[in-house]
């Protein structure tokens, strides 16, 4: 309630009758959008491509990336020379498992340098004009890539056509599948209905899978609210599970999606959702039933507007 529609009039018995049936604890763990790989946090993400899907048309390609790590010698030498002769005689596991932050930056380099070929003058993949991508992190804890990439002038079917094929190869580009030494899957998309376009979007913005909601029903629902709701942040926010180069990523500041230098997205519409504080439960029960004024006066809404002239 604290995050609602300037348009939505909720009165004070709405509001009343909402809170005694526990309709309002649905989006409690709202709180976690600044929680990195929340599904919290990848709503405004998820937002983002729908837009670049809306304006800019389906996106033409959609590629994922995996690292061969263990068979990326240059990455064992670049640990080697970062941490010095004790490390000489190691292999590229040992390495890995021993610098976790030098293999992180490596591989975001590496990635820079994939997406620097991919929109080069070269064109292995058409000329890219616009894109999106999203780091994920596999079982193992290493990081790949999901990107949509929108090419110039490339044709859009006006419905699905998905072949199957019957050998186990995945589609592939040579020129990047030699430059990156790893494991790539390419997919043309390019078509305007909604159920592949949804998939991809929703698939290259997917979240890490949580226990929030089963943590919070596994709270001792006869404490209070504000119990229950200390209870799961503490939870949630020190038990975490995270892998080794998960969280050098983190230390380092390296993002986990990005968008292209042209693309700039500004959330600009006048239905847009803005935070406001409800007013306390007492508040509320002295109002009039039908008064929708359950807001305390805010800048924005109130003080703002009636400034002198």
């Amino acid at each position: 309630m604290n995050c609602a529609n300037q348009r939505d009039k909720i009165t004070a018995e709405q509001y009343l009758q909402m809170l005694k049936n526990d309709e309002l604890e649905g989006d409690l763990t709202a709180i976690f959008g600044r929680l990195r790989n929340t599904e919290q946090f990848w709503k405004k993400p998820r937002n983002d491509v729908n837009c670049m899907t809306q304006n800019y048309g389906p996106a033409t390609w959609f590629l994922t990336m995996s690292p061969s790590e263990w068979m990326w010698e240059d990455l064992g030498e670049y640990i080697r020379q970062v941490n010095g002769v004790e490390m000489a005689n190691k292999t590229v596991s040992e390495l890995l498992a021993l610098d976790h932050v030098s293999t992180s930056r490596f591989i975001d380099n590496k990635f820079q340098a994939m997406l620097d070929l991919i929109t080069s003058s070269d064109e292995p993949l058409g000329k890219i004009i616009h894109y999106f991508w999203h780091r994920e992190y596999q079982s193992r804890g290493a990081q790949y890539f999901h990107l949509m990439l929108w090419v110039k002038d490339a044709s859009i079917l006006h419905k699905s056509s998905i072949d199957e094929e019957s050998d186990m190869i995945n589609d592939y580009n040579p020129a990047l599948l030699l430059a990156l030494n790893g494991n790539i899957d390419i997919q043309y998309v390019g078509e305007k209905t909604a159920i592949l376009n949804y998939y991809v979007t929703k698939y290259t913005t997917k979240s890490e899978k949580t226990n929030a909601t089963d943590m919070f029903n596994d709270i001792n629902s006869t404490k209070s609210l504000r119990s229950r709701l200390y209870n799961i942040g503490l939870r949630v926010l020190s038990n975490r599970e995270c892998g080794a180069l998960e969280a050098s990523d983190t230390l380092l500041g390296i993002p986990l999606y990005g968008t292209d230098p042209q693309t700039t997205i500004r959330w600009l519409d006048v239905n847009i959702h803005r935070n406001r504080r409800v007013k306390s439960k007492s508040e509320m029960t002295a109002l009039d039933p039908n008064s929708t004024d359950i807001y305390y006066d805010s800048w924005i809404d109130n003080v703002y507007p009636a400034r002198p002239d």
